[in-house]
């Protein structure tokens, strides 16, 4: 977002850079939802109360106060070490070659229970389920999921994901761990209504499956490495003393 000016007070901005870094502190619902209606003015009434305490609290000086300086000073050092290790760790990148070597020696380590892709349909009743398990196909399954489902799956045509047996309640997961690809299954009764389930596809252990995530893995531990030997590097050229160990007096 290019930076424009929201409002001002006696000459002083509220920007949209105030108001992303308001929503960055947002929790993700809060932050997506707010995020898709442009400038919310809920939003910026809260920026512009805030301004407000911070223009009366420099009007009284607070922020000479000795207390405020050494909170100030904390969360400098503290903004300021963040940003270093941000630059020090721009350079850390991972390699196909470097992801694919390590799950080769880490296969092990990946390996999961069985796992299968979904979808169902959920509905209250064995005769609404009996009724949607004659003309349900796989082209029509997500439609009919959309329309009929109660389960909030429905919306995306019923989709479930990717899951691990043991994962579902017993009945729903000793169905579809019996099923094979393409299968659309009767009625299946559990405590939540019946479910007529479709089978997208069994998922096997591979290295495509994993890599993500073994990137993932291998990058953290590339930037702990980067992070360690920076230090060290750095308490080479400073004279250190540990002054107190233990409880703080």
């Amino acid at each position: 977002m290019e930076k424009q000016v929201l409002a001002t007070i006696d000459g002083e901005e509220i920007t949209t850079l105030h108001y992303q870094n308001f929503l960055s502190q947002l929790n993700p619902q809060m932050r997506q939802y707010y995020a898709s209606q442009g400038v919310s003015k809920e939003i910026l009434d809260e920026l512009i109360s805030q301004k407000l305490l911070v223009m009366d609290a420099r009007d009284k000086g607070l922020d000479k106060d000795e207390a405020f300086q050494d909170v100030l000073k904390t969360a400098e050092e503290s903004l300021l070490m963040t940003y270093a290790l941000g630059k020090a760790l721009e350079a850390v990148e991972v390699s196909d070659d470097e992801v694919a070597e390590y799950y080769e020696a880490h296969t092990e380590q990946y390996k999961t229970g069985p796992k299968v892709h979904a979808s169902h349909i959920l509905v209250d009743s064995k005769e609404k389920a009996d009724e949607l398990a004659k003309e349900v196909t796989p082209e029509n399954f997500a439609q009919l999921a959309k329309s009929h489902s109660t389960c909030p799956s429905g919306q995306n045509g019923g989709d479930l994901g990717v899951f691990e047996q043991g994962q579902m309640v017993p009945e729903f997961d000793e169905k579809v761990f019996s099923m094979k690809k393409g299968d659309i299954s009767e009625p299946v009764k559990t405590d939540f209504g019946y479910h007529i389930i479709y089978l997208n596809d069994i998922i096997e252990d591979s290295f495509d499956y994993h890599k993500d995530r073994v990137r993932a893995e291998l990058k953290s531990q590339k930037e702990q490495e980067t992070y360690m030997n920076r230090v060290k590097d750095l308490a080479k050229g400073h004279k250190i003393e540990v002054v107190h160990l233990g409880e703080p007096k």
